[in-house]
């Protein structure tokens, strides 16, 4: 090695290229225009991270609070913008970067439009309407996760289900979820799920990433394959503030993977309160069945009872008692009343007895076998027969005489 050489380190190096980059007057104040892209705004400090690019080149962008905060509307993820910023090196892997200190916003960018048209396009044919989304089960045995296996997310919906609901199992179909063959993979995962027919629904996730990291969320041909799939899928894709158009397609879409499994099942918790309460209920419903057996036993036994052949001739041996007796009351009643008709004519009978008359002095005259009953009936010389108490005697007519006639 040549000691003429000075030995310097990286650190030195980059050092001394961002000085030399910085003392460029043409490079401390650009106006740089490109489309938006890995928008990222970092909460806690206040700083705005994103991506530059034109034409397949790009440049990372980093606008500091002070900065950022002066800004009337923050930028948009594919949006067309104008920056005015310098350039410099991150020291930490040399690459350029440029300090914004404005941004103007010039239109949509290709990909932006792009996306658009497609949303557009996906709304117009029904994939997002909500009434063609599948329902969930409340209580599903087993629920297919598609995400890549050495992702954080499977990790974060492991422990999420852990404390949500041990019950369920979770069936890992693994895929890429970034980069050119996401889509591909994460397709051949929902067909392997459909055909082996194990679960009950789908979480389709990842973490959160830039706009670049999620494109493969927006492909055509995935978003198409999520709203047919047989089986209710949750979208649970990025954070809370991206929006895939695999989220819209989906049955549902979770902010975060953790949210996902808190609506693909119910908490152990609920589901023990309403295996709970779905107890009592059914304890009810057969306690009130019971007493509504218990009751219609008690009609049919009576009336069995009622109609029973036992029964039936006790009632009809009473009843037979009773017009016995009845017919009894009435022919008792009938003889009493004949009995006494009877002596009432014995009676008047006794008293019309001509043998009576006779003991009382009367007399009975007869000519010829007839009673005389009237003077007319006999003339003197006429033989007649006269009936006194205790025989008769014949006499001849010596004379007669009417009643009223003098002598």
């Amino acid at each position: 090695m040549n000691s003429a050489f000075q030995v310097i380190t990286v650190s030195q190096l980059l050092r001394f290229v961002k000085s030399v980059l910085e003392e460029q007057k043409p490079l401390a104040d650009l106006l740089v225009a490109g489309e938006i892209s890995n928008l990222s705004l970092h909460r806690a400090t206040g700083h705005i991270y994103f991506t530059l690019g034109t034409e397949g080149c790009t440049v990372r962008c980093v606008m500091f609070r002070r900065y950022a905060q002066a800004l009337r509307t923050l930028p948009e993820e594919g949006r067309l913008v104008m920056v005015r910023g310098s350039a410099t090196v991150y020291d930490r892997d040399g690459s350029v970067e440029l300090l914004a200190y404005d941004i103007q916003t010039m239109g949509e960018g290709a990909k932006a439009q792009a996306l658009d048209a497609l949303k557009a396009k996906l709304s117009a044919e029904g994939l997002f309407d909500e009434r063609r989304k599948k329902p969930f089960l409340p209580y599903p045995a087993a629920v297919g996760i598609v995400t890549s296996r050495e992702g954080a997310a499977l990790q974060d919906i492991i422990r999420t289900f852990s404390l949500h609901n041990r019950a369920v199992r979770l069936l890992l179909y693994h895929a890429s979820v970034q980069g050119v063959s996401a889509p591909d993979e994460i397709i051949a995962a929902l067909d392997a799920l459909e055909s082996d027919g194990e679960c009950a629904c789908v979480i389709l996730a990842r973490g959160g990433g830039s706009s670049e990291d999620l494109s493969a969320f927006n492909s055509e041909r995935l978003v198409r394959r999520v709203a047919a799939c047989r089986l209710p899928v949750i979208s649970a894709v990025g954070h809370e503030t991206d929006v895939t158009l695999c989220d819209l397609a989906a049955a549902a879409r979770a902010a975060t993977p953790s949210s996902a499994c808190r609506l693909a099942c119910r908490s152990a918790e609920e589901t023990l309160t309403r295996i709970s309460s779905l107890s009592g209920e059914l304890t009810l419903r057969m306690q009130k069945r019971l007493q509504e057996t218990q009751r219609r036993l008690e009609t049919a036994s009576a009336l069995f009872s009622a109609h029973a052949p036992e029964t039936i001739l006790k009632k009809n041996r009473q009843n037979l008692e009773y017009l016995i007796k009845l017919l009894s009351d009435l022919q008792q009643a009938h003889t009493e009343r004949l009995t006494a008709r009877l002596n009432r004519a014995v009676g008047l009978l006794d008293g019309l007895n001509p043998a009576r008359l006779l003991s009382r002095g009367y007399a009975i005259t007869t000519k010829n076998g007839r009673a005389v009953t009237d003077i007319a009936m006999i003339a003197p010389g006429d033989m007649v027969t006269t009936a006194v108490c205790g025989g008769f005697f014949t006499s001849e007519v010596i004379r007669t005489e009417r009643a009223g006639d003098k002598v």
